[in-house]
């Protein structure tokens, strides 16, 4: 009986370890594949450097300082609104406190430090088409400043996003860059916009927001043009037309643009992002 068992043991690792060997050459197979990818699209668009982040989920941030030096907005503070900041610890304005900007943040999660006399306007509240206005507005105005004032832009509230960019440009939003989360499941040229649900919560699945193409319709329409995706497929970058001339050579062509969800974790610069020095960068 126990050379039976022992027998039985041994065939039952083989099956795991020949699995495991599986599994490990499926993930290379898939992180050369990914790396591939993102070598392509970098290659597409020259707004798309190391594939890294510092504060932001992904490489948001390095995206976004690259479009502030073009636009040659990067060496005199200004004013940021984001809707959709988490804890404070990781969201795609941070990079902005850093450098020096103030402005507001919006949503419906505690802060890990405290705001009081820093750079930034934290409100907090579960965001509808209802309260959107007067929370940004009265953001704005604890800091002595305007919808008209806001430079920078970023709407990352996992379902009513692109209701909420709407009621924003109707009460007079016109940031120089604008961005927003894309439903990547959607390629262009297909159009998608979820139904206003002021009670939306995202479950972690395909249901949420818009579809590029959906995004690009509104937004060309306002005047701006998209310049960027990111590497993994969440946000887009969006510039005022006015700054055209300054992305001759990223491609107008959405689709050129365009990037599917890949979700994946790009590396991280540094350490995890403390409390502290978020206390400190904003003062």
């Amino acid at each position: 009986m126990l050379r039976k068992f022992a027998l039985n043991l041994r065939s039952r690792l083989t099956i795991l370890t020949n699995q495991l060997l599986q599994d490990t050459e499926r993930a290379r197979r898939q992180a050369r594949f990914l790396e591939d990818q993102i070598g392509n699209f970098r290659k597409k668009n020259p707004l798309l450097g190391l594939p890294v982040c510092f504060f932001s989920q992904n490489d948001e941030d390095q995206i976004l300082l690259s479009i502030l030096e073009r636009i040659e907005k990067h060496q005199r503070p200004s004013v940021f609104l984001e809707l959709g900041v988490g804890n404070g610890l990781e969201n795609n304005t941070i990079v902005l406190l850093a450098i020096g900007w103030s402005g507001v943040w919006v949503g419906g999660q505690e802060l890990a430090f405290e705001t009081a006399d820093s750079r930034v306007t934290f409100q907090r509240a579960w965001v509808t088409n209802d309260n959107v206005s007067s929370l940004v507005a009265d953001g704005l105005r604890k800091r002595g400043r305007s919808i008209a004032d806001v430079d920078v832009a970023s709407i990352d509230l996992d379902g009513n996003d692109f209701h909420f960019v709407k009621t924003l440009f109707a009460d007079g939003l016109r940031p120089a860059i604008l961005i927003i989360e894309y439903n990547a499941k959607f390629p262009p040229p297909i159009r998608f916009v979820m139904d206003y649900n002021p009670a939306h919560t995202w479950a972690w699945n395909d249901y949420f927001g818009a579809s590029l193409s959906s995004w690009d319709d509104l937004l060309t329409s306002e005047g701006y043009r998209l310049v960027a995706c990111n590497l993994n497929g969440a946000n887009a970058f969006y510039v005022d037309q006015r700054y055209s001339e300054k992305f001759q050579d990223v491609p107008s062509d959405i689709s050129q643009l365009f990037i599917p969800g890949t979700h994946v974790s790009l590396p991280r610069s540094g350490h995890s992002t403390s409390a502290n020095m978020l206390r400190q960068l904003s003062r």
